[in-house]
């Protein structure tokens, strides 16, 4: 089912369905939590955003209780020090002692969210609020490309929420100033990146910087952005549809890009930096490249086959070269969410149908 503009429900039975009194499953055969794989605070985090983002879209019945969930989740994963584990089996014992950059920046980013809600429950936001003192001090060592770019998104959404002046404008600065210097570093000839090769997560670098311009007006992360997007979608669009990076070989420079497999995560984030760059820039072309990168879910893809399910709300893991992968993990489905989130926000789009 569609809507006059075309988009899809937005549908969260199918992550309402891989919760339970835990957190999120990160994994399924087909559509069933595969409980062996257990949960990680990557996902707990993704998914906060976009149930925080829901709550805030629309009546959400099933919101408040999703969202004390999941920031029961990353909070329970917060060490003393501030830093996050990552991974929790399903008999809830933590598998790492700490997780990744790409893991703080994410719970960074949920707990920002959380904390400036103005819909979201008191409890909920004071809770988030103190997480976040902990956390914040460790956001000016981080070294990883990623893990600064979702941080510095996490920072943004704290700051134009009316929140963390000092500390975290210094931080967003010192992030923001070096994710341009890597662009500068690396960027020569044809290859206008932040680092010697593409893998994943690509458009999360150019969310990031343009969100820090649309915070502090500096021309010089606008001016990034819009290169590194540019030569991004130059790699990523075929003339007729999104094609992401495959995640079997990536695309190192001077070498030869990889075309599977393909993963939503990639289409998510290519939206959600379109989307950014549109309410920045107005530039039309900026919308026509989310509205590509989002019909990859719905089947303008190299198989010519959707993912998403807008009746169950579920989204298939990625394209293999012959078949789409059934099964509908928690990352893709939450990049699919979100990526509809990003688009019914935009005055032209709305999504259709009953919501769950």
């Amino acid at each position: 089912m569609r809507g006059a503009q075309g988009l899809p429900p937005i549908n969260f039975e199918h992550l309402i369905s891989i919760t339970d009194d835990t957190g999120i499953f990160q994994h399924c055969l087909g559509r069933v939590p595969a409980r062996e794989h257990g949960y990680t605070t990557d996902d707990a985090s993704r998914a906060l955003v976009v149930v925080v983002r829901e709550i805030e879209r629309r009546p959400f019945p099933e919101g408040i209780r999703l969202a004390t969930t999941l920031l029961s989740f990353v909070l329970h994963a917060q060490r003393f020090d501030g830093w996050f584990r990552n991974f929790l089996s399903f008999d809830r014992r933590w598998l790492d002692e700490g997780g990744s950059e790409d893991c703080y920046g994410r719970a960074l980013w949920a707990l920002a969210k959380c904390s400036t809600s103005e819909r979201l429950d008191p409890g909920l936001k004071f809770a988030a609020t103190e997480a976040l003192k902990d956390a914040l001090p460790w956001a000016p060592r981080l070294r990883s490309v990623r893990g600064r770019a979702l941080a510095l998104i996490g920072l943004c959404v704290l700051l134009e929420g009316g929140h963390g002046e000092g500390q975290a404008v210094e931080a967003l600065e010192g992030l923001a100033n070096s994710l341009v210097e890597d662009f500068r570093k690396f960027s020569s000839g044809d290859w206008r990146w932040f680092e010697g090769i593409l893998t994943y997560a690509n458009a999360r670098m150019v969310q990031a910087l343009y969100c820090a311009y649309k915070l502090t007006g500096r021309r010089r992360y606008l001016e990034v952005a819009e290169e590194a997007g540019d030569f991004l979608w130059e790699v990523t669009f075929d003339g007729e549809r999104f094609v992401p990076i495959g995640n079997r070989g990536w695309y190192p420079r001077g070498g030869k890009r990889a075309l599977w497999a393909q993963q939503p995560l990639e289409a998510g984030c290519a939206v959600e930096a379109e989307v950014e760059g549109f309410k920045v820039t107005g530039k039309s072309e900026h919308l026509e490249r989310a509205r590509v990168a989002l019909q990859w879910f719905l089947g303008r893809n190299m198989l010519g086959q959707p993912l998403y399910d807008p009746e169950t709300g579920a989204c298939h893991d990625g394209l293999e070269p012959h078949e789409v992968n059934r099964n509908c993990g928690a990352e893709a489905t939450i990049s699919c969410l979100a990526s509809l989130q990003a688009m019914s926000g935009l005055p032209s789009f709305a999504p259709s149908g009953k919501t769950l």
